[in-house]
């Protein structure tokens, strides 16, 4: 299934689901991305071609109902926390901080689908002042957000590319990866068959 299609199957259930702002974030637990964050596709995404035809996102459990309704919930969660009281997001490092003690590992997988958006940065840069003994990789193929999260050396930026990610973006992300000293950068392939 394609993007397009996605998108159309998507968006009413979005829209006809819950609408208000979660209490907490929901942290999932999978086999595919272990411990992760996930957030909408649809309102967090800018799929390149390649991602439009190929994301995994887009089938399986992670593409049924309540796991769209999660994913929708959490992005309302992290757009209200982008300009939430500190102690606020404070709370909500500690409820993803828990999750990850309670699934018996030292890290967590931002963006197992969807992307950053200002009020996922903010937590990921406050849980690596709170807990920095929790690694956190954060998947993304957004340069402005991955342009500010913050150079900890428990933050791990994988950049994901394809053969389609424009040569400007490409380019501004290889830029950016010199910036970061403490922080590891990396990029990530999409090698479809």
């Amino acid at each position: 299934m394609g993007m397009i299609e996605f998108r159309k199957r998507v968006l009413p259930v979005i829209n006809n689901g819950p609408q208000g702002i979660p209490g907490m974030v929901k942290v999932s637990d999978n086999g595919k991305t272990g411990i992760s964050i996930n957030l909408s596709i649809v309102d967090t995404c800018n799929p390149t071609k390649d991602c439009m035809t190929y994301c995994y996102g887009t089938r399986g459990p992670i593409a049924f109902k309540n796991s769209i309704l999660a994913q929708a919930a959490n992005t309302r969660r992290f757009t209200y926390l982008e300009t939430a009281s500190q102690s606020e997001v404070d709370a909500e490092c500690e409820n993803i901080a828990e999750s990850v003690r309670k699934g018996k590992q030292t890290w967590i997988r931002w963006n197992g689908v969807g992307d950053l958006i200002p009020g996922s940065v903010r937590v990921i840069n406050r849980m690596a002042e709170l807990h920095p003994e929790i690694t956190q990789w954060v998947v993304t193929r957004k340069v402005n957000e991955a342009a500010t999260l913050s150079d900890k050396p428990s933050i791990k930026i994988l950049f994901s590319l394809d053969s389609s990610t424009p040569d400007t973006i490409l380019q501004r992300a290889k830029d950016l990866r010199k910036t970061y000293k403490r922080a590891k950068f990396r990029f990530s392939s999409l090698a479809s068959a």
